[in-house]
C-alpha cells in the first residue's frame, strides 16, 4: 500500500495536508482536479480493509450520511474506492474545530457552549429521523 503524502494523487484528487487522525482512520485536505474545490477525504485506515464488518459499517455510515442535510452536518460528496484505499469525500469546511477551540480557549465561554450545543441537538435530531 503506498503511503499517503502531501502531493499524492488518488484518483482526481491531490492531498494538500492532514486535517487529523484518529482510530479509524485519517483526514485529509485535498484538491479535487474534476470539480476544482477543496474537498476533505476520510480515509478508513489500511489494515481494517480486510475486515468484512468495517467495510459494512463504512458503508453504512455512508448510506446514512448521504441522506443527512444539514447546515451542521458535512456534506458527503461521493465514496472513493480506488486502488487500495477507501474514503469519504467530504465538503471542506474552512475554520478551527471544535478540539482546537477547546485546546486554545478553555475554558469556553458558556454563551458558546449553549449556541454549540443547540446546533448539536438540531443536527442530531435530523440524523435521527434518517436512522
Amino acid at each position: 500500500m503506498r503511503t499517503l503524502g502531501a502531493g499524492s494523487k488518488i484518483g482526481c484528487y491531490e492531498l494538500i495536508k492532514l486535517l487529523g487522525e484518529g482510530g479509524m482512520g485519517e483526514v485529509w485536505l485535498a484538491h479535487d482536479e474534476r470539480a476544482d474545490r477543496s474537498v476533505a477525504l476520510k480515509f478508513i485506515q489500511p489494515h481494517l480493509l480486510n475486515d468484512p464488518k468495517m467495510r459494512v459499517r463504512f458503508t453504512n455510515e455512508a448510506r446514512t450520511l448521504g441522506k443527512l442535510e444539514h447546515d451542521r452536518i458535512v456534506t458527503l460528496y461521493a465514496v472513493l474506492e480506488e486502488d487500495e484505499y477507501l474514503a469519504f469525500v467530504l465538503r471542506f469546511i474552512e475554520g478551527q474545530s471544535l478540539a482546537e477551540r477547546i485546546r486554545l480557549q478553555f475554558p469556553l465561554p458558556m454563551s458558546f457552549i449553549v449556541s454549540s450545543a443547540r446546533d448539536i441537538l438540531s443536527a442530531l435530531e435530523i440524523g435521527r429521523a434518517h436512522v
